[in-house]
Order: C-alpha cells, then sequence, then structure tokens
C-alpha cells in the first residue's frame, strides 16, 4: 500500500513519473556501467594513455598496425590465450583470440594521422577490464621486441 501513499501525497501524474524515472534511471546506471563509475569515482586510468568505455579498452601505441598485429600474437602466447586469427596492413590490423572461458577477444588497431595506432581490445560480450589491460601491457611490451626483429 505505499504506491497508495505516493498518490495520496502527489497527482497521479507526478507520482508515475517518479516511479518509473526511478526504475528507469536504475537500469540505465546498472546496464551501462555507470554504477561502478558512482561507487568508484576516478580511482586512477591504471594504464597511462588508455580508457576503458562500453566494457572496451581504448589505448594508443607507438608502432603502426601490423607492428600491432605481430606484438598482439606474441602477446596472446605469452598470456597463454588462444589464436584464432590475424590480419592486417599499414592501415589496419584485427586479431581474434580466445580465453580459457572461451569468452572472444578482438583486438583492433587503426592508423592514426601521427603515425601511432589506436588500439581496441574488447574480452567477451561486456568486456573484462582486467584481461583487457592484460593483454594491453603485454602488447606494449611486444612492441619494441617485433620493431628489433623488422630492422
Amino acid at each position: 500500500m505505499k504506491t497508495a501513499n505516493i498518490f495520496k501525497r502527489f497527482n497521479v501524474k507526478t507520482a508515475v513519473m517518479i516511479i518509473a524515472g526511478t526504475l528507469l534511471g536504475s537500469q540505465v546506471m546498472l546496464s551501462s556501467g555507470c554504477a561502478l563509475l558512482l561507487i568508484g569515482g576516478a580511482a586512477g586510468a591504471g594504464i597511462a594513455g588508455t580508457a576503458y568505455y562500453m566494457g572496451e579498452l581504448q589505448g594508443e601505441v607507438d608502432a603502426k598496425p601490423v607492428v600491432v598485429k605481430e606484438a598482439s600474437t606474441k602477446a596472446l602466447a605469452n598470456l597463454k590465450l588462444k589464436l584464432i586469427s590475424a590480419s592486417g596492413d599499414e592501415l589496419s590490423s584485427k586479431i581474434t583470440g580466445r580465453t580459457a572461458q572461451d569468452d572472444e577477444i578482438k583486438i583492433l588497431a587503426k592508423l592514426q594521422k601521427d603515425g601511432k595506432s589506436k588500439v581496441f581490445i574488447r574480452v567477451g560480450t561486456f568486456g573484462d577490464r582486467t584481461m583487457s589491460e592484460s593483454i594491453f601491457s603485454e602488447i606494449r611490451k611486444e612492441i619494441p621486441n617485433v620493431k628489433k626483429a623488422k630492422k
């Protein structure tokens, strides 16, 4: 009968709008991951130069996409993750892998105007921030090795 008290306190239209707004707002926050931002705040970037948004890690590296492709395949091997496919050229690359839990790993690299690559990493459907950061960190470690081997 609590809803009946709301209707006595406000007119019907206002009470319905309050209830609908509360339900909609809480659903949007929980489904978009914003609840973590509200609870944790901006605790830090984790890895310098990266952003985690809607389940995807985004970062920049000083290498062309073809180098990112090779570094990514080595990074997946170092982390004992299964490589499914790797393709790319000087403009973009795409690497697909799988975790031990059979979650899909997608790594995309796109050439930027400054010669660096923007890297996008998503693990699973909704994203796994910890795994994405581990993969990105390993890619960054492998880039100098790939560059040396190419010379």
